[in-house]
């Protein structure tokens, strides 16, 4: 399995130009590129057909829970790499992380979790149930605050070697969104490619996790 293959570059919606990861270079496109090859169909109430105005206060995470994938784990913080603008890579394969550059779960904006398919060997990483979830159902951020952020997954999307697009993934919201990103593996175990699987999700309920 491919590990640290994704190199992301933020866009200015998240307040950081030419950030990225280890791995996968890209660019942001000048033009409009085609969409990649969609590995789930977008739910009903996508963000362009069902605009929400839900919102919660700035609160940084600490436990990411999504059921369908028996995912329940404690959220490290990943800034920049030092003397570099990429994106540090989660240390523990088994734990997501946190880009604390985007928003916090939750806030108006793109709040940006990473984590692995696999890293060292399949199966060890966080998301190495990634293929079992599905448009329509939810990923749940436990917050700082006592608070949860529930999102509901809109779509997800495959996206080959150097054809990361910064553009679709990171363009601008007037809303809370959530992007999970592998930086490590593939859907399909007989799949040798370097991929990259973004989630899509938007916040449909704020929960008090006390």
């Amino acid at each position: 399995m491919a590990s640290a293959t994704l190199v992301v570059v933020l866009l200015t919606a998240l307040g950081v130009a030419g950030v990225g990861l280890t791995g996968m270079a890209a660019r942001r496109p000048n033009t409009a590129a085609p969409p990649p090859t969609s590995v789930s169909s977008p739910a009903p109430g996508t963000p362009s057909a069902t605009p929400r105005t839900l919102s919660m206060a700035k609160s940084e995470p600490r436990t990411l829970r999504i059921a369908t994938m028996k995912v329940q784990a404690p959220i490290q913080r990943l800034g920049l790499v030092k003397g570099s603008d990429l994106v540090e890579l989660p240390p523990q394969a088994a734990r997501p992380g946190w880009f604390t550059k985007s928003a916090t779960p939750g806030e108006v904006g793109i709040a940006t979790i990473l984590g692995y398919i696999s890293k060292t060997r399949p199966g060890d990483g966080v998301f190495a149930h990634l293929a079992q979830l599905k448009a329509g159902q939810t990923i749940a951020v436990d917050r700082a605050d006592g608070t949860t952020a529930v999102f509901q997954v809109d779509k997800i999307k495959s996206y080959p070697e150097g054809k990361f697009p910064g553009d679709e993934v990171f363009g601008s919201t007037k809303r809370s969104e959530l992007r999970v990103i592998t930086c490590g593996g593939t859907l399909k175990p007989q799949d040798r490619r370097p991929v990259n699987v973004v989630i899509f999700a938007h916040l449909i309920d704020d929960e008090d996790a006390s």
